[in-house]
């Protein structure tokens, strides 16, 4: 809440859900941080990857999520090793501060040597690299508040494939924005990153469709504006 008087949240999704529990109170929907897009914008890939320390050839399917059940990575892990198994010169890179975990469930796929996992990146200095190093980021939660994740990627201009779940939904627009799948459905969740690696134009064209609305709707000075100018209000 803010003040005692009403409630800022993050998403359409979440106004709704705090709709259910309290009927009177002002809810408003506001990014609170937002995306910095003097950070996070479009970048040379093959010079990222360089100073990443990333394989120079082949796909980067990146996830910046931490290692939670909501976040389900053994869906996205499954995903990713259809993909392998067909025979794709792909990687997965996660950044996160359960990259431990990420890498032992990647062991026991048998993705040891596809999967690329290690601690969280400075969110000023490397994170924007990680997104310009990779071909497609993906989002496979089972449940999303917002999700600034695919905002951050789509700001540096690179497609996103996520849940078709919560905040998610208003951001990823399935052929308009990115690619969406059921959550939890692996298969399907192959085949939206399979799509957006195989049609690499079509991917542009949904990135830059997808950098216009973050730069519309979720720039972070904008977001501390309207945040701002909120808690200046004062009760009558």
């Amino acid at each position: 809440g803010y003040a005692g008087q009403g409630y800022v949240v993050l998403s359409q999704h979440l106004r709704d859900v705090v709709r259910q529990y309290d009927a009177r109170h002002a809810i408003h929907i506001i990014p609170v941080y937002g995306v910095d897009l003097a950070d996070f914008t479009p970048a040379d890939r093959a010079q990222a990857r360089a100073t990443r320390g990333l394989p120079a050839g082949g796909a980067i399917v990146f996830n910046s999520s931490r290692v939670a059940p909501e976040k389900d990575v053994v869906t996205l892990i499954d995903a990713f090793k259809r993909l392998v198994d067909e025979g794709r010169d792909v990687y997965l890179l996660n950044r996160s501060g359960g990259f431990r975990e990420f890498l032992d469930r990647a062991r026991r796929a048998g993705l040891q040597d596809r999967v690329m996992a290690i601690d969280a990146s400075d969110p000023r200095r490397e994170l924007p690299l990680d997104y310009a190093s990779a071909d497609v980021c993906v989002q496979a939660s089972r449940a999303e508040g917002l999700g600034f994740s695919v905002l951050e990627a789509l700001a540096c201009d690179i497609p996103v494939v996520a849940s078709a779940v919560g905040g998610l939904l208003e951001t990823v627009q399935d052929g308009v924005t990115g690619w969406t799948a059921p959550p939890g459905d692996a298969a399907r969740l192959a085949s939206a990153i399979r799509v957006a690696l195989d049609h690499p134009e079509e991917a542009r064209r949904r990135a830059a469709a997808g950098r216009e609305m973050v730069q519309r709707r979720f720039e972070s000075n904008a977001a501390f504006d309207a945040l701002t100018a909120l808690l200046a209000i004062r009760p009558s």
